[in-house]
């Protein structure tokens, strides 16, 4: 079962006018930290894949964008092992586990530790990626490894990294398995 730890991320008498719409996302959040770990595990990247294809369609509509150059080419066990093995790793030990681990001994709020390893890792696509990727699809990937990283951290460092990087490893398997498609490489 995950640990109650989300953060307050809004304030208490946030001004949205929506309230109650900011009641009921919280609760799901708080309601997400009591999942079994195959629960939290495919809810968490169920809602994140398509929250994200959703935002970097809509963003698509008005941001310029081109083909993306950054995705490896090769045999399909390349494409596979790169970006659902060695990458959601890599990934996370710089995006999720240094930041959040650094700021949480430093004593800096969860709510802070969430937003630096977001804005680290939708940063670092966005240089590498472009606007599309990196702002609009990996704000909102970005958001559910850190809240995941931090959902887990307090089991232990390896439950968050574990689920951390098996949410992104499936995240990034969907693209890998079109991308190899589209190459007609199965």
């Amino acid at each position: 079962m995950a640990p109650r730890v989300l953060p307050r991320l809004l304030p208490a008498r946030a001004n949205l006018g929506k309230e109650k719409t900011v009641r009921f996302v919280e609760a799901h959040f708080r309601n997400l930290q009591t999942a079994s770990p195959w629960k939290f595990f495919l809810w968490v990247f169920g809602e994140s894949f398509v929250l994200s294809v959703t935002a970097a369609y809509l963003a698509s509509l008005v941001l310029p964008h081109g083909p993306r150059t950054d995705l490896p080419h090769g045999s399909a066990i390349k494409v596979i092992l790169l970006l659902a093995i060695v990458g959601p790793v890599l990934e996370t030990l710089i995006f999720q586990w240094a930041p959040i681990q650094i700021l949480c001994r430093f004593q800096v709020s969860t709510t802070f530790q969430i937003l630096a390893s977001i804005a680290f890792f939708a940063g670092a696509h966005y240089i590498s990626a472009g606007i599309l990727t990196g702002i609009a699809g990996r704000l909102v990937l970005g958001f559910y490894l850190a809240f995941s990283f931090v959902t887990w951290r307090k089991i232990s460092a390896t439950a968050a990294f574990g689920m951390t990087a098996a949410i992104h490893a499936a995240h990034n398997l969907v693209p890998a398995v079109v991308l190899l498609i589209r190459h007609h490489v199965f």
